[in-house]
């Protein structure tokens, strides 16, 4: 159960995969307007590529482009790309990374591509910036916390992976539902043993934050989180001390 690690390649590549599986219109799959790559937009490639899909694209909907870019840092209405000049948005840069939650690159940068009235063409007209954990692992982080966490969670699962424990970890992007009302966890973790077949399901949740509107927040979702699986609360703290992979091993032990 060694794998190969995982680069930035393979991460772009699982996003033109999963592109041919989504449709941006009727009939229009987003693979046939997509690209990871910034030098396609400075050579006018995307432009001259949607004005002739624009010629069959569905009436009622506009015709747009995407570009999904991995962004070491932003700024303003700029986003810097590796190999090549900055890519410039009509409008400022949307991110979770705020004054009051400052989160580092990198960044999964995605870049709407349309219609722009003043240029009489088409520019980049949105951009939203994803921080992720890294350029080999395209997991969205909400806080450098976060990040934290999850690094302390992948060596947990390498320990793991020695003891015949198979972990995977997701990062749900979508709410879920609960008898209690929606909840969406920070991670999402499955341990299955290779040799008894026994799955054990957890979540981690990264209690970032200590203000009273956090706090309220989750003691209404932290029931519903219950209601799903076991819930593992860890505090920076925690992470300072490096102790969240081994209370996850343990509550997987138990």
């Amino acid at each position: 159960h060694q794998h190969r690690p995982m680069s930035i390649g393979d991460e772009l590549k699982a996003l033109v995969q999963a592109a041919a599986k989504i449709e941006i219109a009727p009939g229009m799959e987003l693979a046939t307007a997509f690209w990871t790559h910034a030098g396609p937009l400075h050579s006018k490639q995307v432009y001259a590529s949607l004005r002739r899909l624009s010629e069959r694209w569905p009436h009622g909907h506009a015709p747009q482009a995407f570009l999904t870019l991995f962004a070491p840092a932003f700024q303003g209405s700029s986003i810097d790309v590796p190999g090549c000049d900055p890519v410039l948005i009509a409008n400022r840069v949307q991110s979770p990374s705020v004054r009051t939650n400052v989160i580092k690159g990198p960044y999964l940068a995605l870049v709407v591509i349309g219609q722009y009235p003043e240029s009489r063409g088409f520019a980049p007209l949105r951009d939203y910036a994803q921080p992720i954990y890294s350029g080999r692992r395209f997991v969205p982080v909400d806080s450098e916390f976060e990040r934290l966490v999850l690094r302390q969670l992948l060596e947990a699962q390498q320990h793991l992976n020695r003891m015949n424990i198979d972990l995977s970890i997701e990062k749900p992007v979508f709410d879920r539902l609960t008898d209690f009302g929606p909840c969406r966890p920070d991670f999402m973790i499955e341990a299955r043993s290779r040799e008894s077949g026994e799955v054990r399901q957890l979540i981690i949740e990264a209690m970032g934050f200590h203000d009273d509107v956090y706090l309220a927040a989750k003691a209404v979702t932290l029931p519903r989180m219950q209601q799903i699986a076991p819930v593992l609360p860890v505090t920076p703290k925690d992470a300072e001390r490096r102790r969240i992979g081994p209370m996850l091993i343990d509550m997987i032990l138990s």
